[in-house]
């Protein structure tokens, strides 16, 4: 290709114009490559808050049993105690 300006004239070559086009097809990968990555790693994060989450999540469903438990053996306790009293006193 040749062109001039101004009475300046260059030349570039096709093979110039492919390495450039190339380049910049390369350079185009590269910032996709760089988009993806940064979405995997958004998503990490996400799954990593998820996963702490569930941890709480479990840590309190462990809880609530251990509490269903007490307040189900503190029941049994009183309807012995009730029925013991009341055998007792007839």
């Amino acid at each position: 290709m040749h062109e001039c300006i101004n009475s300046t004239c260059i030349t570039i070559s096709s093979s110039i114009i492919a390495t450039t086009e190339s380049t910049a097809a390369a350079i185009a990968t590269t910032e996709s490559t760089a988009a993806a990555i940064a979405t995997t790693e958004s998503t990490a994060a996400a799954i990593a808050t998820t996963e702490s989450t569930a941890a709480a999540i479990a840590t309190i469903a462990t809880t609530i049993a251990t509490i269903a438990t007490t307040i189900a053996a503190a029941i049994a306790t009183i309807a012995t105690t009730i029925t013991a009293a009341t055998t007792t006193t007839r």
